[in-house]
């Protein structure tokens, strides 16, 4: 394909096929010229995210733009879980910017599509540097998809395991309510629960956030999709290199939509897992409220043997031996369900004084989910 000579005229508008696709332009920031002087969309309900997007590649030119901040899945869960205003999604940053009506996604495929228009009706002045912003554009989407993957990909298992762990003292609850007797550990348990209640709650906010961004980004590139049908591969024939990237595009769109789709599909899974381990941690909150209630009353209440003319202890003493002789093996039956080497973020390390003053089967203080802990695996 030949390019178009260097000193050839341009028409009021050829600088478009640079500045819309989100590089130089003209030098001029007023939005109201750059409306006047923005092309017709090919597809109808597009153009006002690209006459948005026109716009913002001129506020871009003279804002210093932000760098990303480095690392994976595991680095961007972190900080989402330790610092309260931090959100990648294309949602939050449309949240954090009132001006804008349309989703980001919604601009950058509306940036595809135009680059392929060009190609199409032949009006870009360098074919060439029309294919290299769309590889640009393309890999964007790729990164957003590839990364919302992981972060649902790595939730998910961090909630599931979360819910595995912390469903086991309610399959034991007789063991469990008793261990709740002992005021240290019911304080441990509420506040960890807090600290969870906390994970659930920015996961929630992040994965809807997110489900945001993949609902946009289908609605999107299902228009992409419909205009190239519309469009078809007639217009390459005879163009090696058009046909290659009508082609790619064709694919590109048709894996989008389906990894759009399996991403919606995690996210349901998220979320089931988020209310299931919200239910967790309500019940084990109440059954702490319970045994708080019961130990007041226990302090209120002298026991009948202290009582004046209160019978012998002969009685009590064997249902005393025998409290203290079933609850050690109570327990035990609890620790021989843990696993050998339970992480450190777990419930709790299950540990039984046996041959403490007070026979109650006790926790020693419980790892659950401290900040210490939780930045290593997050």
């Amino acid at each position: 394909m030949a390019p178009s000579p260097a000193q050839a005229p341009r028409r009021p508008w050829e600088d478009e096929d640079a500045s819309t696709l989100g590089h130089e332009g003209d030098d001029e920031s007023d939005d109201a010229h750059a409306l006047d002087r923005a092309p017709v969309h090919p597809i109808a309900c597009m153009q006002g995210a690209f006459e948005e997007s026109i716009i913002e590649a001129e506020e871009a030119e003279q804002e210093k733009v932000k760098p990303k901040r480095a690392g994976g899945a595991k680095a961007r869960r972190q900080r989402m879980l330790e610092e309260d205003d931090y959100n990648e999604s294309y949602n939050a940053q449309w949240r954090k910017k009132p001006s804008a009506k349309y989703h980001p996604l919604w601009k950058l495929v509306a940036q595809i599509s135009f680059g392929v228009h060009l190609l199409n009706q032949q009006l870009a002045k360098s074919d060439e540097e029309v294919s290299r912003i769309l590889k640009t554009h393309v890999q964007e989407v790729d990164q957003f998809l590839e990364k919302t993957t992981e972060d649902f990909d790595l939730a998910l298992a961090d909630i599931q395991e979360r819910i595995n762990h912390l469903k086991l003292p309610l399959e034991h609850v007789n063991i469990f309510d008793m261990m709740l007797d002992d005021r240290q550990f019911r304080t441990s348990i509420i506040e960890g629960n807090e600290k969870i209640e906390k994970i659930v709650e920015r996961t929630a906010r992040a994965m809807n956030d997110s489900l945001v961004d993949v609902e946009k980004g289908m609605e999107a590139t299902e228009e992409l999709s419909r205009y190239l049908v519309r469009i078809g591969a007639h217009w390459t024939e005879g163009d090696e290199e058009l046909m290659d990237i009508y082609m790619a595009m064709c694919g590109n769109s048709e894996g989008w939509l389906e990894c759009l789709r399996i991403l919606q599909t995690k996210g349901s899974e998220l979320g089931v897992a988020l209310v299931q381990l919200g239910s967790i941690l309500n019940e084990m909150t109440k059954r702490a409220g319970v045994a708080s209630r019961r130990s007041i009353i226990a302090h209120r209440t002298p026991d009948a043997d202290s009582r004046p003319g209160s019978r012998s202890t002969s009685r009590s003493t064997p249902r005393s031996v025998s409290r203290q002789s079933s609850r050690p093996r109570l327990a035990n039956r609890l620790l021989a369900r843990l696993p050998d080497h339970p992480p450190v973020h777990l419930l709790a390390h299950l540990r039984v004084h046996l041959h403490s003053p007070n026979p109650t089967a006790q926790l020693l203080h419980p790892h659950l989910f401290l900040p210490g802990l939780t930045t290593r695996r997050l």
